[in-house]
């Protein structure tokens, strides 16, 4: 089963969280990145726009980072630029 599906219009996404509900929200890409910077102190960061519920750095083959990544919000209303 596929836990990501696309929200009527391509606003947001639905996902599922540890416990099976229904998590909606929206997700910013963001770039120029320090290298060394890790999820989990992008989520921290972006915390203080809004409740966060997933952030990712994106990687190389090797694990590296590639210095761009997203963040998802719990509701898709702090980062409403479209």
């Amino acid at each position: 089963m596929n836990d990501e599906r696309e929200v009527s219009g391509g606003s947001g996404v639905v996902q599922r969280d540890a416990y099976g509900k229904d998590v909606e929200g929206k997700r910013l890409f963001v770039s120029n990145l320090a290298f060394e910077t890790q999820w989990k102190y992008l989520k921290d960061h972006m915390r203080q726009a809004g409740d966060v519920v997933r952030a990712d750095i994106f990687e190389n083959k090797d694990g590296t980072s590639r210095g761009i990544g997203y963040v998802q919000d719990l509701f898709g209303l702090v980062w409403d630029v479209g």
